[in-house]
């Protein structure tokens, strides 16, 4: 414990925290410490009330009066709506965020969250059960930034006997959580039945934990070196789209494809299940892909590119019989004069124009099976379009000039002939 004190009182340098206290005996124990090492006036006590158990209303009196005796700031939230889900989740985030605006109003540089090596543990147990990331196999670090303020966990590498025993040893007060005696979530389970029997076989296991966590948070930062590198410098942004070769993405070692796509689609937070789908049909021998991935997302696979996009990939269905001179607005912002038997299309980037024999013509969306003649010979619509290399985005809402058989005079936005 006093190679622990003098870390955490190097850490802090007496800058202005935020302890989280609950009442229990690792929250306790953090905030009888940090009294003893830093200036009471840079100390903030944040309790939550969650308002599951009845105990809560002698817990919030007993650290109500504690501050004011102590004459110390104290900031409470109380979780009055009853929660329909994943109650622990939805508390975890109610929690950080009061935590986050507490530190704001009061100036504080620091979140102090008394978290211990028996909560490390359990929380890399947890991970190993799913399926994860690299960094969240560490499962907890000691000290992160969040806008600006450090989330530091002094106890992390402590076992929570020892806070336990400090606890007796200064007659420290504290609230045991009935829930926490139940079986009903699997960090319990995990707590009540799996931690015991590796400390049998290890008598030393916290410290491996330490050990472990830190290789793996280690590993992890090299990891997001080779990320950002690909990303930088392989990866293409373009408005609600990114792209990136698929032999850029090959040529990284195999084990580490999987987490550089990750990162590049973080803002999706899609499943390990999703990203290892992904994975499978961009190294697939299919060429071309285009599926949806979910209501925000779509890939699209082509000439040896992958695009991820926001953009709609469903194809556009169009149809306009023209039999007279005018001007007509088609798909994607294009515009077609047809004037004395002379069509003028003006798309985004350039304007063609076309000979035509007669009215009415038929200007319509490109289906399976069209075929048109050229001075080569017959060829289908799909095949020309993709010896051009034009990509799945325009291909789909490609327009055809049709006389009044349906005989395909044209592909408009290209010359044929």
């Amino acid at each position: 414990m006093k190679e622990m004190f003098k870390s955490f009182k190097e850490q802090l340098n007496n800058e202005r925290m935020v302890i989280a206290c609950s009442s229990g005996v690792d929250s306790s124990v953090l905030l009888d410490v940090a009294l003893n090492l830093f200036e009471k006036e840079n100390i903030i006590v944040a309790h939550v009330n969650h308002n599951k158990r009845k105990e809560s209303v002698f817990e919030q009196e007993y650290i109500e009066s504690f501050c004011k005796n102590k004459e110390i700031k104290l900031y409470i939230l109380t979780l009055e709506k009853e929660y329909v889900g994943n109650f622990q989740e939805w508390a975890r985030e109610k929690r950080f965020e009061f935590f986050k605006k507490v530190a704001k109003e009061t100036g504080a540089k620091y979140i102090l969250l008394a978290h211990h090596a028996n909560d490390l543990l359990e929380t890399i147990l947890m991970r190993l059960t799913k399926q994860s990331s690299l960094k969240g196999y560490a499962g907890i670090e000691q000290c992160t930034l969040n806008d600006d303020i450090y989330i530091y966990r002094p106890f992390l590498y402590t076992p929570k006997d020892k806070l336990i025993e400090y606890a007796k040893e200064n007659n420290i007060t504290y609230f045991e959580d009935s829930s926490n005696s139940l079986d009903d979530y699997t960090r319990n389970r995990i707590r009540h039945h799996v931690i015991p029997l590796l400390l049998e076989e290890n008598p030393n296991l916290f410290e491996a934990v330490k050990k472990y966590s830190q290789t793996i948070l280690s590993a992890n930062k090299l990891l997001e070196k080779v990320k950002v590198e690909f990303i930088e410098n392989k990866v293409t942004v373009n408005n609600n789209s990114v792209s990136f070769k698929i032999d850029d993405l090959l040529s990284l070692d195999e084990d580490i494809r999987i987490h550089v796509l990750f990162r590049v689609l973080r803002k999706y937070s899609l499943s390990r299940v999703c990203l290892d789908d992904i994975y499978k049909q961009i190294i697939s021998k299919k060429q071309n892909i285009v599926t949806r991935i979910n209501n925000e997302l779509s890939m699209i696979k082509e000439y040896k590119t992958i695009i991820f996009t926001e953009e709609d990939i469903t194809k556009q269905d169009f149809y306009l019989k023209i039999n007279e001179d005018g001007i007509y607005k088609l798909l994607n912002n294009q515009e077609i004069k047809v004037d004395k038997n002379i069509c003028y299309l003006t798309a985004s980037s350039k304007t063609l124009w076309y000979n035509i024999k007669s009215f009415p013509i038929i200007i319509r969306t490109r289906v399976d099976g069209d075929k048109i003649k050229l001075k080569t010979g017959t060829k289908s619509v799909s095949n020309f379009l993709t010896d051009k290399k034009v990509p799945y985005m325009q291909r789909k809402d490609t327009l055809v000039l049709c006389d009044e058989f349906d005989n395909i005079l044209y592909i408009l936005g290209y010359i044929t002939r």
